[in-house]
């Protein structure tokens, strides 16, 4: 297949642009599919990728394993009550054992005027999964940096990005740098209206 589609690229034929997209889009399947690599790189990239396909199966039960954060009775001042009503009975120390969801932790950031029971929740919400998530984004990291090299891209960006609308990682680059000087001044706006609170 490879050969074929190759052979019809360099055949020299006379292409609008609609066909000239298509068969750009069969190189890269070419490419992506790891046709022209030898047995070995074909099998490797085959390990490679059940890395990546199996990384959302294993991510997603560990990010949404229940994180539980003590609150103290005194600590729930500002909170409304049908989230404190949500923690059930305190246990006898008056601490409540809670399971962080969306609504607590907003209820919580929004609410609560205890700085030290925000930052806890805050940090529990953010902690969700460790550290399981951060071994299978390392395990992830690593086997798309080697499928990248396995096909000749320098990077896993460079690699999907070639099939982006946006046509390349030159493009998407210069788009993005052309964000950040729009949007810096928007956040260092943001920054100060902040440090005014």
């Amino acid at each position: 297949v490879a050969e074929v589609v190759e052979s019809f690229a360099d055949g020299g034929h006379e292409l609008d642009e609609e066909q000239r997209a298509l068969l750009a889009r069969w190189q890269l399947d070419v490419r992506d599919a790891g046709l022209r690599l030898d047995a070995a790189d074909r099998r490797r990239l085959a390990e490679l990728r059940e890395v990546t396909f199996g990384a959302p199966v294993q991510f997603m039960p560990a990010l949404s394993r229940a994180q539980v954060v003590a609150i103290r009775r005194d600590e729930a001042d500002g909170l409304p009550g049908v989230i404190v009503d949500g923690f059930g009975e305190p246990g006898p120390d008056g601490t409540w054992a809670v399971t962080l969801d969306d609504a607590v932790v907003t209820a919580v950031i929004e609410s609560a005027t205890n700085r030290s029971v925000r930052e806890r929740v805050v940090r529990g919400w953010l902690s969700r999964g460790l550290p399981e998530t951060r071994d299978i984004l390392d395990e992830l990291t690593v086997a798309r940096r080697e499928i990248a090299r396995l096909l000749g891209r320098p990077s896993w960006l460079a690699l999907r990005a070639d099939r982006m609308a946006i046509g390349g990682v030159d493009a998407l680059e210069a788009f993005l740098d052309g964000l950040e000087a729009r949007l810096d001044p928007l956040a260092l706006a943001d920054l100060e209206a902040m440090r005014q609170v």
